[in-house]
């Protein structure tokens, strides 16, 4: 079963792909995908919607401990907290099917 972490963000689209271009490659190397799109309709219209996708719990919770004290991590989410603003984080748990 898949674990998601799922991010809702305001930002300017052109800080939402430098960003996300620089954490996508540090989340893959910890064994997720991530994906980040735009919401087109309901209420949050306009945010930016980024999405890791990790294989179960063992690979989540080994790719957090190792981000959170990874410097360039770290580096890239307080640059991405001066640009933009965090709305709402989930955590998703797929079902099998």
């Amino acid at each position: 079963m898949t674990v998601s972490i799922l991010s809702r963000w305001t930002a300017k689209q052109e800080d939402v792909l430098r960003i996300g271009r620089r954490v996508k490659s540090i989340y893959e190397k910890h064994g997720a995908e991530m994906r980040v799109g735009q919401v087109f309709t309901g209420p949050y219209a306009g945010q930016f919607l980024a999405a890791a996708r990790f294989p179960d719990w063992e690979t989540c919770g080994k790719a957090m401990h190792a981000m959170s004290t990874d410097a360039e991590y770290q580096s890239i989410l307080a640059e991405a907290h001066q640009v933009g603003e965090l709305h709402g984080r989930s955590i998703v748990v797929s079902l099998d099917l």
